[in-house]
């Protein structure tokens, strides 16, 4: 769960990147696919971050704390990581 809050704010991040501002400000929640495993739904009224695997929910999560199911979190956070750096103009991910 440590790295739930790292989820958290690299959702945030990723959110950005793509072009998305004042979040907090949306009345309906935030859907995005991340990957082709991964998307969630964000909603703003109270920053809690629902994650979905091919579909599936596997956990929720907000800026202090959460839960997701088994190994889904660590693979969550190097999907967003991945992401991220292709946003950025790397396309190598180690």
């Amino acid at each position: 769960m440590e790295r739930i809050t790292e989820a958290f704010g690299k959702t945030c991040e990723l959110l950005s990147l793509r072009g998305f501002k004042n979040i907090g400000e949306r009345t309906e929640p935030l859907k995005e696919k991340i990957n082709e495993s991964f998307s969630i739904e964000l909603d703003s009224r109270d920053f809690t971050v629902k994650v979905f695997s091919k579909g599936f929910p596997i956990g929720m999560f907000g800026p202090t704390g959460g839960a997701m199911m088994s190994d889904g979190e660590s693979d969550f956070i190097k999907a967003i990581d991945y992401e991220i750096q292709l946003l950025n103009g790397k396309d190598n991910y180690d």
